[in-house]
């Protein structure tokens, strides 16, 4: 949209209004005064205002907006800070970041007045001053503060069980901030919810890593381009909660000496980065275990290595919609900065599906989505992608739903995706597609396997298959040769759609199929299967449709058919 000028206080007289959503425009000015003052507005449950250019105080009158939950603000010019007056709307989800609020909410505004709130986003202002001790009486789960001028210590009250402390934050992120001093030891035993602690890039935080003590919780601690010092040492993997699996550390150059040779080599690369085998002073240099590789890749806290992927992605299409114009920052996980199409997991650590179906978007799948570990959608149907299919797609172990359907994909199906051992259904119609079905998606080892073969189409002998493929949907992609016999083993196959392409030769016994849909329209298949059809009237059980239409098909049906 382009909508400009201010924004109509007309819109307060829609007293039934339930949800307000005039995010990434061209709106200027502030928001009017009549936005929940005397009653209007009343049943606001959700506004989204972000990526304007709205400027001025927050106001205090949308006090009045008592049923509002969701508010995001984020990408304009507020200035000031939040109003005392808030606290009585019930908002669990606030999202003002990127703007220019300088004023730190007050020591008793989470206690006292907002205490609803669950999710608070105030990154990328010029907050200044120091960090409420107060805060740690709240309701809050996700607070992110980075990008700000926060100065002074960590308050050790926020995470004291003494101070009644945060019993439900389970993220904590203060990066980029000036923040000094150490990790205050209460912390260790503060809360039994924290899962993430990012305070990166405070170049005064300091503190010894060997005798750093960490709430049990914790997942993931971030304290990368801080004068933390001293050595992840022996035991120091142990003194760690069970479900501790992130460090990252790096261009922090204090660190020295052998890492704790049980931490998994994936948080070794995270945590040494550009330190490994520099100088430190007396100490040894940051050495890594003699069974880690530099070259393995860090699977910490997936959400970062996937915003990093889909942001390199958006780099390389054509987007006339711009439809991905909100894919910015640090990560598509942050509540109230949701990037359209993606969705991550409940924890916010992960994301598990990307849905761009419809977006318009030209360019190419890349094999870098091969990053996004956890996901287990991957929608990109009716775009203008093109170019080959990536084989290295094929190490997504999770994903369950492949939509690549309604674009200009050229070059083979990948046996490497033989890989996609959890893939429930895969749909590929309407493409520019050459070679046939490959017979690794069938089976674990084939036969018949020949490497001079073309009907293998590349693949190989190994150690995975589809064997949870239950639909395969490939009509009008200009497939050709044999279906494959090694698919035989893929006995959880219901829905073969294969209309419209040159497939040829025999079709292979049916009877491990149990097939619900075998829809085979307009191919070049000889015949039947010969010699016979033995065991296929049992895949005819559970048949509930069949078209062989145009098919050139030759011998007789079944019997018992």
């Amino acid at each position: 949209m382009g909508l400009a000028g201010n924004l109509p206080q007309e819109f307060a007289l829609l007293r039934s209004l339930k949800a307000l959503d005039l995010s990434r425009n061209k709106l200027s000015g502030t928001i009017p005064g009549a936005f929940g003052s005397n009653g209007t507005l009343a049943g606001l449950r959700e506004l989204n205002l972000s990526s304007n250019i709205l400027t001025g105080p927050l106001p205090a009158e949308m006090r009045g907006l008592t049923e509002l939950q969701k508010l995001d603000l984020s990408f304009n010019m507020f200035a000031g800070g939040l109003p005392m007056e808030w606290g009585q709307c019930s908002a669990d989800t606030v999202d003002v970041s990127y703007n220019q609020l300088s004023e730190v909410p007050g020591s008793d505004y989470f206690s006292n007045y907002a205490k609803t709130v669950k999710v608070l986003v105030l990154r990328g202002n010029a907050l200044n001053g120091t960090l409420p001790g107060g805060w740690g009486t709240s309701s809050l789960q996700f607070l992110d503060l980075a990008q700000n001028k926060l100065a002074g210590w960590l308050p050790p009250a926020w995470l004291d069980p003494a101070a009644g402390s945060y019993l439900q934050l389970q993220y904590i992120n203060l990066a980029q901030n000036m923040l000094s001093g150490s990790i205050p030891a209460v912390w260790s035993n503060g809360t039994a919810s924290l899962r993430t602690l990012i305070l990166s890039d405070n170049p005064g935080l300091s503190g010894n890593a060997s005798s750093m003590q960490l709430p049990t919780s914790l997942q993931a601690l971030h304290i990368a381009n801080t004068n933390i010092s001293g050595s992840f040492d022996a035991g120091w993997m142990a003194r760690q909660g069970p479900n501790f699996n992130c460090l990252v550390a790096y261009g922090s150059a204090g660190l020295c000496g052998q890492l704790d040779a049980s931490m998994p080599c994936s948080l070794v690369n995270a945590t040494v980065g550009t330190n490994l085998g520099k100088a430190c002073g007396s100490l040894a240099p940051l050495t890594a275990p003699p069974s880690c590789k530099p070259s393995e890749a860090s699977t910490c806290l997936p959400a970062l290595a996937a915003s990093a992927a889909l942001l390199a992605w958006k780099a390389q299409l054509t987007d006339s919609n711009s439809t991905l114009s909100n894919w910015t920052g640090a990560s598509p996980c942050i509540p109230g900065r949701p990037w359209p199409g993606v969705v991550c997991s409940e924890d916010r650590m992960a994301v598990v599906a990307v849905n761009v179906s419809g977006f318009g978007l030209q360019g190419p799948l890349p094999g870098g989505l091969a990053a996004l570990s956890s996901l287990q959608v991957l929608d990109v149907s009716r775009n203008r992608l093109q170019g080959d299919l990536p084989a290295v797609l094929g190490g997504l172990s999770q994903l369950l739903v492949l939509d690549v359907s309604s674009n200009n994909f050229s070059g083979q199906l990948p046996a490497a995706w033989s890989g996609m051992s959890s893939l429930t259904r895969l749909t590929a119609s309407h493409n520019k597609l050459q070679g046939g079905l490959p017979a690794a998606w069938g089976n674990v080892t084939f036969p018949d396997y020949n490497p001079n073969n073309q009907n293998n189409n590349g693949s190989q002998p190994g150690p995975k298959a589809m064997q949870s493929l239950t639909e395969l949907i490939c009509n009008n992609c200009s497939l050709s040769g044999e279906l494959p016999f090694a698919w035989n083993n893929m006995q959880r196959l219901r829905r073969i759609h294969l209309a419209d392409n040159s497939f040829n030769g025999l079709i292979p016994n049916l009877g491990a199929w149990q097939l619900q849909e075998l829809m085979l329209d307009r191919n070049s298949f000889g015949s039947w299967l010969s010699p016979g059809f033995a065991g296929f009237a049992g895949a005819w059980q559970m048949l509930q449709r069949l078209s062989l239409a145009g098919c050139k098909m030759g011998g007789m049906l079944p019997a018992g058919s």
